[in-house]
Order: C-alpha cells, then structure tokens, then sequence
C-alpha cells in the first residue's frame, strides 16, 4: 500500500507538474489540492502545505521551472517531513 501512494503520488506529479506550479503560484487550485489528498492532508494541512510550497517555490521546482518531477517529489516530501504539523495532518508514510 505505501508503495502504491509513493506510486501514484510520483506519477501525478510526472503527469501534472506544470498544473501544479502553476496553482502553488496562484495560492492553490485543483491539482494541489489532489496532490494534497493523496497526500491524506486534511484541509487545514493543505492550506498550510500551499503556502510552505509557495515560501520554497524555487527550491521545490528550480530557478528556471525545469520539468523535474522526482526532484518536485522530493522537495515537496521533505517540506511535509520537516513540519511537524504538517507530518502528523498528512499522514506521511513515506
């Protein structure tokens, strides 16, 4: 099961990783908001997650938006692990 949400949290970022740029730019949107669910964020973890995700914008996706979805996962992983709130509403597994 814990490989199967890595899986699947991995292959929609591969997928949708420039929706997802884009609505951490704008402060949330559809995709983030899935990614937070697959995440298991409750709503609160995931308006807190949109903003550390905005704070670290270029450390999550790079200076230059390179298309680069594992280094995304594991930005946005760490930025989960390394919240202690953030951790314990998400559910993280990983």
């Amino acid at each position: 099961m814990l490989g199967e949400t890595v899986h699947q949290k991995k292959l929609f970022i591969a997928f949708n990783l420039d929706h997802i740029q884009t609505d951490v730019a704008r402060g949330g949107g559809e995709y983030i908001s899935a990614y937070s669910y697959l995440s298991g964020c409750s709503e609160t973890a995931s308006q807190k997650l949109i903003k550390a995700l905005r704070g670290n914008f270029t450390q999550v996706f790079g200076e230059q938006l390179e298309y680069d979805p594992e280094r995304a996962y594991r930005q946005i992983e760490q930025l989960i692990f390394d919240d202690h709130e953030l951790r314990i509403d998400c559910k993280l597994r990983t």
